[in-house]
């Protein structure tokens, strides 16, 4: 969004600007700019871009001369300089010209071309490591066991004046890296390309960076590229951008109001128990050391996450540290620690061993009396470092640390309670009811005595795209899934042939690649060549004891080549998608998931292409199947592609080819089912067959660790013994089946399909989310749901600090003022930048009428 005012109406001399709307810039003397400032900012549009880039081109020239001076010095490798501020550094006196009139949280540089940096490159809250090395090339055929310092790249050879790349003599270049293409101007005659390090697939020449982002140190082009911050001008890159946010912008500005509004509902709580630990934390702290405490802050980068030696959990803010050992300990451990230190005391004492059952029995709670006998919490509240014998150096006391800016939590949680009880919402968005309300898109898909729970919500994509996303959020909060018709058609499935697939993703196409799948008769890995999967998934291979080979592809393509396959081959389609809201990764208004920023860690964050072989009949064993599990996130599956197996032997008990045939069948259980689910699980495992050594820990692990599959058979029982029965549906071609966080699922092929599966974290989930964290916090450190925990805490931080920013965007714009139903147009004059002010002044409506 421009958020540049308009300035019709007013004569350059500025008269009808009101003074405090007039840019501040001046010489000091007579002269001060005439138009008017931006809507949360003191300047104008014109001298705030112009402050910014002088700011971006002194730091580049001051950092390639500092390069310089020190490669004639004493070292090849520069010394490391760190920052104390949260911002991007600026090394100029020019600085201080920009500080006056930006603010702290906005100094992000900007690129040539007038683009802002995203929110999430501000680094708000994250305190990184600025390392002034050598700039170093990073190629992909480069043998990353050989010494990097052999790669070092002479900065003397960029000249960022004319914008132009002068090259040497040619003795400090790279083996292959002439024909490596440039991302941005496709080249492959340049000499220096950064390779970056984070996507590992894209590089930009010196001469590209230097005309269109010379803001940015080359050193960080290869750290993380363009591209990956979101912002690349490239033609391909801003074709499809501007095609998603172009569907974005459509939104009206009531509803992202409301959108907002329900974000911020929803992360409240979560950061509002995260300031309370860490508030507990600090007056603990106080009484320790004293009234005046500092803590200390940890410096991490962009790509590094800090993790619990206990639990293994990601650590998000407040944590304890050993100095000695440098063990690392979250303030959630901390407590459990304290917790079954008090009472293990007392049930010795006593001799009560119900009690001390009792606190070592908790879902939530890890059984660290169990774990560590040996370690306990000293009496004054203070957490010792764990002996030896469990990773620690059993010194007396661990200190308190954070990672982000102090106080950024606090005032994230006073700003977000400020704008939900400020923010009236009245309906539930754009709806569009016929006289049945949304009954006439109710399918039954299971037959529950005594329930209202049978029938499911079945919009076509065009519903959605008319009446908008009320009805859907409706049913979506209730916790069932959602299925959404006709998202494409026939029309677009040949573009999902897996052949078109390998073409769009593989630049040289290698019949005999090898790649991993998984054979679903015993679930071994196996190794096959890519041309040979290819050729059985339209015809299908067999055993060598006769029986049908059912194979599911494993990483391939990758979340990185899926997601470039489907915005640089198919950018059309990813605008049609319906709910572009929930499911964008990165613009979804209600993906909580999509305000965590772009550099930070987090486990299959991209879309993934599914391909899996499949059959009509049910086989009874080596089926193509998703075994019965559940998830911290929201998932969609979309079906693009089906191909019909036929093998010689095996005849076809399916439906009449006059008829087209589903390409799934999927089961949906309730949430609510999950303890009867696990119940039926244990007194049949011997049945079930891979459950012979079912414990009671491993019993709640069960639906996390998918090793089973429900079969008709399976189906009937578990109605007749506990009264459970899923929702159970096919999947056409077509269809978009939308699950919630925490609802069990299984599915099986029933055609070679090709499946597209995105994950998303609705406001609705969030606190199915949190909830599934904390149980998954209590298995062993080495469970596979750790490697893919979602970092809910983190995510709900950077969410509420997006919407925050989000909605005084958009209350302090003074062009949406009659769209929003205010009174006074001049409604930035009665209010600051803080909402504290402008609270007093208005409170928000955010009606849907």
């Amino acid at each position: 969004m421009d958020h540049s005012r308009s300035a019709s109406g007013i004569g350059e001399d500025g008269i009808g600007i009101q003074d405090d709307l007039r840019c501040k810039r001046s010489d000091g003397k007579q002269w001060r700019c005439t138009a008017m400032s931006m809507p949360d900012k003191t300047v104008c549009e014109k001298h705030y871009y112009q402050a910014k880039k002088r700011a971006a081109n002194s730091a580049m020239r001051a950092s390639l001369k500092k390069a310089k001076r020190k490669s004639l010095g004493e070292s090849d490798v520069y010394m490391e300089s760190k920052s104390d501020d949260m911002d991007t550094t600026l090394v100029n006196a020019e600085v201080e010209e920009v500080d006056q009139y930006l603010p702290t949280s906005d100094r992000s540089l900007l690129v040539s071309n007038n683009l802002e940096l995203p929110d999430d490159l501000e680094r708000d809250g994250v305190h990184y490591e600025e390392n002034h090395k050598v700039y170093k090339l990073k190629h992909p055929s480069t043998d990353p066991s050989k010494n990097r310092s052999d790669l070092s790249l002479d900065v003397s050879t960029l000249d960022t004046s004319d914008g132009s790349s002068n090259s040497n003599d040619g003795s400090d270049d790279l083996d292959g890296s002439g024909d490596q293409a440039c991302h941005q101007c496709q080249r492959n005659d340049r000499v220096k390309v950064f390779w970056c390090l984070k996507c590992d697939k894209r590089g930009y020449c010196g001469s590209c960076i230097s005309t269109w982002y010379s803001d940015i140190h080359p050193e960080e082009i290869e750290r993380i590229c363009p591209a990956c911050r979101g912002i690349c001008n490239c033609k391909v890159c801003m074709r499809r951008d501007n095609l998603i946010k172009a569907r974005i912008r459509e939104i009206s500005v009531q509803d992202k109001l409301q959108y907002l509004h329900c974000l911020l509902s929803s992360v409240l709580p979560v950061i509002k128990n995260i300031h309370h630990q860490q508030c507990f934390e600090v007056e603990l702290e106080r009484k320790l050391r004293g009234n005046e405490i500092d803590l200390p802050r940890r410096k991490l980068n962009a790509d590094e996450q800090m993790c619990c030696d206990c639990c293994r959990m990601p650590i998000i803010d407040y944590h304890r540290h050993c100095a000695n050992c440098s063990y690392d300990l979250c303030l959630r451990c901390c407590q459990d620690l304290r917790e079954a230190s008090v009472t293990q005391i007392a049930a010795r004492s006593d001799s009560n061993k119900t009690l001390l059952r009792e606190v070592t029995s908790s879902k939530s709670r890890l059984n660290l009396s169990f774990r560590f006998p040996n370690w306990i919490s000293n009496i004054n509240g203070s957490i010792p470092c764990p002996p030896k014998e469990h990773g620690g150096c059993a010194c007396l006391s661990l200190t308190l640390k954070r990672i982000f800016k102090m106080n950024w939590i606090a005032k994230l949680v006073k700003n977000a309670e400020e704008m939900v009880s400020g923010c009236k919402v009245n309906g539930n968005g754009n709806e569009c009811l016929d006289e049945t309300g949304s009954g006439s898109r109710l399918c039954q898909f299971a037959c529950r005595d005594y329930s209202n729970d049978n029938f499911l919500y079945c919009p076509s994509s065009e519903d959605i795209r008319v009446c908008g996303i009320g009805d859907f959020r409706k049913h979506w909060a209730q916790g069932k899934p959602v299925i959404i018709q006709e998202v494409c058609d026939s029309s677009s499935v040949s573009s999902w042939n897996p052949m078109v697939i390998w073409e769009g993703t593989e630049k040289i196409k290698d019949d005999h690649r090898v790649v991993k799948a998984t054979d679903c008769l015993d679930w071994s890995e196996v190794k096959i060549e890519l041309g040979h999967f290819m050729k059985g998934y339209s015809e299908g291979r067999i055993h060598e004891d006769g029986w049908p080979e059912m194979l599911k592809l494993k990483d391939w393509p990758s979340p990185s080549a899926s997601e470039d396959f489907l915005l640089y081959h198919q950018p059309e389609f990813v605008t049609k998608l319906p709910l572009l809201e929930y499911i964008h990764s990165k613009w979804g208004l209600l993906n909580v998931a999509a305000k965590l920023p772009h550099y930070s860690l987090q486990n299959d964050v991209g879309p993934k292409i599914l391909i899996s072989y499949g059959m009509y009949e049910e086989l009874g064993k080596g089926d193509s199947v998703d075994k019965l599990h559940f998830v911290m996130r929201d998932m969609v599956y979309l079906l693009v592609h089906t191909c019909k197996i036929e093998l010689n032997g095996w005849p076809r008990a399916g439906e009449d080819s006059s008829k087209s045939e589903p390409g799934a069948f999927w089961d949906v259980f309730r949430k609510q089912d999950i303890p009867k689910l696990i119940e039926y699980c244990r007194v049949h495992s011997e049945e079930l067959g891979s459950l012979e050594h079912l414990t009671n820990e491993s019993e709640e692990r069960l639906l996390h660790d998918g090793v089973v599959y429900l079969n008709m058979h399976h189906k009937r029982t578990l109605k007749e013994e506990f009264g459970v029965e899923p929702w159970s549906f096919e999947q056409r071609l077509g269809q978009a089946i939308f699950i919630p966080a925490g609802c069990p699922f299984q599915m099986r092929n029933t055609q070679s399909t090709v499946q597209l599966a995105l994950d998303f974290l609705s406001p609705e989930s969030l606190g199915e989310a949190v909830k599934l964290a904390e149980e998954i916090r209590t298995f062993p450190n080495d469970h596979n749901a750790k490697l893919q925990m979602l970092e809910v805490g983190k995510i709900s931080i950077y969410a509420a600090s997006s919407a925050i920013k989000e909605v005084r965007k958009l209350v302090l714009d003074p062009r949406l003022g009659s769209e929003l139903l205010f009174e006074d147009p001049n409604l930035t004059a009665l209010v600051s930048e803080n909402l504290e002010e402008m609270v007093k002044w208005r409170k928000v409506t955010c009606s849907s009428s």
